[in-house]
């Protein structure tokens, strides 16, 4: 998966948590992904957005 690909992912699981309303560890754990890289991305994305 190339970078780009990557980036697309997390932006639409970022989209696809914030529609939810719910908590983090109840998200990450229905969608098999740690709290942790939800945060890592929702930064990363977040500092490329304010770039642009």
């Amino acid at each position: 998966m190339t970078q780009a690909e990557l980036r697309e992912v997390w932006s639409t699981r970022i989209n696809d948590y914030r529609a939810s309303g719910e908590r983090v560890a109840t998200w990450c754990e229905r969608h098999q992904v740690t709290p942790r890289q939800l945060w890592y991305w929702m930064r990363k994305l977040k500092g490329e957005d304010e770039q642009k």
